[in-house]
């Protein structure tokens, strides 16, 4: 197996609307336990986020084929394996991806919640599609099934709670998230008003390759 040198990179998303969300409890499809989560999110506000991803993937793969393996990952047909894609209906928006598998070499993984002031959340309410939330996870390109890049979710802000909404962006502006928890201070996520993309690099021991993408490290 060739070596990889690309470190995993850590992100917060921007802030978008929540499509068919498990960010409660795991779904389970044909036995497969996972969080999952796709968020409708303005273009521009997108633009960071899918530059992060497209450039760890193109350093990933960069260090891959370097390394003298014996079946090369194409660029090309890699970088059509990544958490985005464009919305069917609106040009202005795309739609970021995200899954977690809900057990982890047999450890049971459990998200962290926030609010809207970025305080933690100790029993989060049912995050329905049409919630505003952003996610913070780590994108972990892979070489398996021909290479590509994953976001995994290690925890959720929610800022506004739908009554239960389809796909369908139900019309939020840019009013301040009203979702309080009035718990102490976290570490993690700001004050949803600063809407300012973070993306930095991974580098806790957790922090491993997923070789085929299925979100099983």
């Amino acid at each position: 197996m060739a070596d990889k040198k690309t470190k995993n990179v850590r992100f917060v998303s921007p802030k978008g609307i929540a499509s068919y969300p498990h960010l409660n409890k795991p779904d389970d499809f044909k036995g497969e336990r996972a969080y999952k989560a796709k968020l409708v999110v303005d273009r521009d506000d997108a633009a960071k986020f899918i530059d992060l991803a497209e450039e760890t993937l193109k350093a990933f793969i960069e260090d891959f084929n370097a390394a003298g393996p014996k079946k090369k990952i194409n660029p090309k047909k890699a970088l059509l394996n990544v958490p985005f894609e464009d919305h069917p209906e609106d040009d202005e928006k795309v739609i970021l991806k995200f899954k977690q598998n809900a057990e982890i070499n047999g450890d049971t993984v459990k998200l962290a919640y926030y609010d809207a002031k970025g305080k933690p959340v100790k029993k989060a309410p049912l995050i329905r599609g049409g919630s505003t939330v952003k996610i913070a996870g780590t994108l972990r390109p892979y070489d398996g099934l021909g290479g590509g890049i994953t976001a995994s979710i290690y925890a959720v802000q929610i800022i506004e709670l739908s009554e239960g909404m389809g796909a369908s962006d139900p019309g939020f502006g840019e009013e301040e998230g009203t979702f309080d928890a009035n718990e102490a201070e976290p570490e993690g996520f700001s004050d949803e008003t600063d809407d300012e993309f973070e993306g930095y690099e991974g580098n806790d021991e957790e922090d491993e390759f997923d070789e085929d993408g299925d979100g099983d490290f």
